[in-house]
């Protein structure tokens, strides 16, 4: 869609020209996602100061938003087409995870922003192709998504974009830092994959499913998704899943692109996960991962 309506608004006391900067972010994942209207996003600081985000919130409290400045992103609103994905982030947060200012570098702090941005519109754009059905569990009628999948493609989705766009933002142009190719780093998650195993010996995906459900020993979401990318293709997850999801829900829409059962997936990640020992762990970790762009691998169908 050209020209989505996607509003921000901040406090009057944050700095104006950082929605400049938004605006660009949003206009690079408009054109490689697809843009799709109904994305807010709200950033707030003292309630004296945001009389503008209180203002923008009035017609959602209508539709049944809470009104209350607190930290929550993605929330929804509304039913199709007038559905409603509203990001409301506390200003420390939203910029700094929570981090003092003084801690890290500008740079190193925009790689939190934009993937926190490019993870929660992954979202938006997932929200759309489940149509008039919610996306899991927690609202119905729904397409039920597992919460490792939803989270798992939005995360892995958003490093893999921002790998492949960070040299197109001004904050980038002294080169993006290491963390960005370490979050996919083979030599980095075969680490943390050991200290995984030793950590929780186990691996069971089903605890993934919800978001109530999971704990400090459920497999990582975006691993788990790379691993499913491997043995599909990264379109089939990214995008022919959501595609068909909204007819015959997740379950339905996973054996048709992927030709197994989710049930019988945890069974072969489970297996997966247990092999990842030894010198040959980072290679086969290393193959899950695209080798090239992820534009190569993946088009989106509202581009």
């Amino acid at each position: 869609m050209e020209n989505p309506y996607q509003p921000y608004v901040a406090s009057d006391d944050i700095d104006p020209s950082y929605e400049a900067e938004y605006r660009q972010v949003m206009a690079n994942l408009n054109s490689f996602v697809g843009g799709y209207s109904g994305f807010v996003t709200l950033i707030f600081s003292t309630p004296e100061n945001s009389s503008s985000v209180f203002e923008a919130l009035k017609p959602f409290v209508e539709m049944g938003h809470s009104g209350a400045l607190e930290q929550n992103c993605l929330g929804s609103v509304g039913d199709p087409p007038n559905k409603f994905g509203i990001c409301l982030n506390e200003e420390q947060w939203y910029f700094y995870t929570g981090r003092e200012p003084s801690e890290t570098s500008l740079a190193d702090s925009r790689v939190d922003v934009y993937t926190g941005i490019a993870h929660e519109y992954f979202h938006w754009f997932q929200n759309n192709m489940a149509g008039q059905k919610h996306l899991d569990y927690q609202q119905e009628p729904s397409v039920m998504a597992p919460t490792w999948w939803v989270e798992g493609t939005a995360d892995l989705f958003s490093f893999l974009w921002l790998k492949e766009n960070a040299a197109k933002f001004a904050v980038f142009q002294g080169g993006i830092p290491p963390r960005v190719e370490d979050r996919i780093s083979p030599l980095f998650t075969s680490w943390n994959v050991d200290m995984y195993l030793k950590t929780c010996g186990d691996p069971d995906l089903n605890t993934g499913e919800r978001y109530d459900t999971e704990t400090s020993c459920s497999p990582s979401p975006w691993l788990a998704v790379a691993h499913l990318a491997s043995l599909s293709s990264y379109q089939s997850v990214f995008v022919d899943i959501p595609r068909d999801f909204r007819e015959m829900d997740f379950a339905g829409a996973f054996e048709k692109n992927i030709g197994m059962t989710v049930e019988g997936f945890y069974f072969e990640h489970h297996s997966w996960l247990k092999s990842l020992t030894g010198p040959a762990a980072e290679s086969d970790i290393s193959d899950v991962f695209p080798s090239g762009s992820l534009s190569a691998e993946v088009k989106f169908p509202g581009t």
